[in-house]
C-alpha cells in the first residue's frame, strides 16, 4: 500500500535524514518534504496525505499552528517532533496524534509508523 507523508522541518540535514529514514522505512510512500507549517498546510491542502510529520519550531507558521490548521480540516494522524518538552501539553491540547522528543531515532520512526498507518 503507498502512503503519503508530509514532513514538514526547517533544519535541511534534519529534514534530509527524515526523508531518508521514511523511505526506508515505508518504501512505497510518497515523501513530500517541506520547509515550514505554511507550506506543509498548502501541501494537505491541494495532496491530502496519510499522516503528516512536523517540527515544531519553524519560520512562517510552527507546527502547533499547523496542527491547529489541519484539525480545523481533518482527522489525518499529525506526529509533532521537538527539542522543547515544553510545547507537549500544548500540542495534546491541539489535538496531535503523537509527540516525540528530538533527536528522533529510526526506532522511534518504525514505531510512529507502525502505530499510526494502517
Amino acid at each position: 500500500m503507498s502512503y503519503h507523508i508530509i514532513l514538514a522541518e526547517d533544519d535541511l540535514a534534519v529534514r534530509l535524514f527524515l526523508v531518508r529514514a521514511l523511505s526506508r522505512l515505508q518504501r512505497q510512500a510518497i515523501i513530500t518534504a517541506v520547509e515550514n507549517g505554511a507550506e506543509a498546510l498548502a501541501c494537505f491542502q491541494q495532496q491530502g496525505a496519510d499522516l503528516i510529520i512536523s517540527d515544531h519550531r519553524m519560520p512562517i507558521m510552527s507546527g502547533l499552528e499547523l496542527v491547529r490548521a489541519i484539525r480545523a480540516l481533518s482527522d489525518v494522524p499529525v506526529v509533532l517532533i521537538s527539542a522543547d518538552i515544553t510545547v507537549e501539553v500544548s500540542a495534546l491540547a491541539a489535538g496531535i496524534t503523537m509527540f516525540v522528543l528530538k533527536p528522533v531515532s529510526m526506532d522511534q520512526l518504525r514505531k510512529i509508523l507502525d502505530q499510526v498507518l494502517p
